[in-house]
């Protein structure tokens, strides 16, 4: 498997004053480069059942994230291995600069309007936090672990997809799956609207932590900690790489 640091052009990163530490990022673009976020992020990246699922070479599809076509079954059983220890070693893993202890509001994740995580829902009940209507994502240490198109080219398996999956793949009903993201953890943030417009953080104090029974940590400047690691989502095969791979006959 080979592993680039620099895989697509990252978007800008735009600093605000609200939150200097660390600094606020906008990420629009991020669907525009082919970046679909898991909602809810799921997968463990120390399981090779999660890379079989949702790892670099799986069939997806669409917004479901129903698996077509494990990993396993398109790159054989040795890349996936090889995968998963490279992915979970800290000398090879690469990070993900784009998300990377990176601060992003739920809606600009994804295009959908919004990465609405299950734990948000849990988290606002357990403190009583009925006056938040938003919340802020802080990604921990963030990797990405790829495939290159030549490697899904040579893949094994990949002659053995079926036609109606191939028409799905060039549809985009369905994502041929090129790398998977993955964070330590996950920070949630919340805010409400305060009087006169505009919105402001909602401060959890930390004596708070015991009402989450010990399934989330609140840090020390008020927000939430789900711990992981975890997939958060993925970059899918492009028209052109698809077209490549799969040639009209």
């Amino acid at each position: 498997m080979k592993i680039h640091p620099l895989f697509f052009l990252l978007p800008p990163v735009v600093f605000t004053s609200c939150w200097p530490t660390p600094g606020r990022v906008e990420l629009p673009q991020l669907p525009s480069q082919g970046f679909t976020a898991y909602s809810p992020p799921q997968g463990n990246p120390g399981s090779e059942n999660s890379w079989n699922l949702r790892g670099p070479g799986t069939v997806l599809r669409v917004n479901r994230y129903e698996v077509e076509y494990g990993a396993r079954s398109v790159v054989g059983q040795q890349q996936l291995a090889q995968m998963v220890i490279d992915a979970n070693n800290p000398q090879t893993r690469v990070p993900f600069a784009a998300l990377s202890n990176k601060r992003t509001s739920g809606g600009s994740v994804d295009a959908s309007g919004g990465w609405n995580i299950a734990e948000v829902v849990n988290i606002k009940a357990a403190l009583n936090i009925s006056n938040s209507t938003t919340y802020d994502i802080q990604f921990g240490n963030t990797w990405v672990a790829e495939l290159t198109e030549q490697d899904l080219h040579k893949a094994t398996g990949i002659r053995d997809i079926r036609k109606p999956t191939i028409l799905n793949l060039r549809q985009g009903k369905s994502h041929l799956v090129l790398k998977t993201v993955y964070t330590d953890s996950l920070k949630i943030y919340f805010k409400t609207e305060k009087q006169g417009g505009g919105k402001v953080a909602v401060d959890i104090p930390l004596q708070n932590q015991d009402k989450l029974e010990g399934k989330y940590k609140v840090t020390n400047d008020g927000g939430v900690e789900i711990s992981g690691p975890i997939m958060v989502g993925y970059v899918q095969v492009g028209k052109e790489g698809i077209e490549s791979i799969f040639p009209k006959k």
